[in-house]
């Protein structure tokens, strides 16, 4: 099964420490879909989703993985299907031609404006952006990106030590 990473999956690190059996397809994109940190976690923060427009101008760019069946239910777990997000089925255009893949929607019980995310999270985002050399534009929709420190010193120094120093 091919995984479309959007979020903070796309950082290789982070999704290996979910997921050590994934394995890196590469880079694509979805047509009529959009970038959107606007999902409340149940930590109170923002985490990002994929918003379908069906604009042929919008793009969302991603990291395609391959997982196996028991991949795709530990990351069914980790990224709360059912609660937080659902998954929707969408055609990548890659180097390598189109390529069906699934992702991890929001689910719209979830969406909430005004919110911000974990400096980690947006952290891993940006660092799978860098790792993965996707668009200028995208990295710089990150850049401009607000988030907030986590209050949970232990989570935040948990997480950003999964990221690679020369990415941060």
């Amino acid at each position: 099964m091919l995984n479309f990473a959007y979020g903070s999956n796309m950082l290789l690190e982070r999704l290996h420490a979910r997921v050590p059996q994934a394995r890196l397809v590469g880079n694509g994109q979805l047509t009529g879909w959009r970038f959107a940190l606007n999902i409340r976690s149940g930590d109170g923060s923002a985490k990002a989703t994929a918003m379908r427009t069906g604009r042929p101008e919008d793009f969302l760019h991603g990291v395609i993985y391959e997982l196996d069946a028991t991949g795709k239910a530990m990351l069914d777990g980790y990224e709360d299907v059912g609660g937080a997000y659902r998954i929707e089925h969408a055609t990548a255009e890659t180097n390598a031609g189109p390529r069906e893949v699934y992702l991890y929607v929001g689910n719209e019980s979830r969406a909430a404006e005004g919110l911000a995310p974990y400096d980690w999270y947006l952290g891993f985002i940006r660092a799978g952006a860098r790792q993965r050399g996707l668009p200028q534009a995208f990295l710089e929709l990150l850049g401009a990106t607000r988030s907030m420190p986590d209050r949970n010193a232990e989570r935040s120094q948990a997480n950003w030590q999964v990221i690679p120093e020369a990415l941060r």
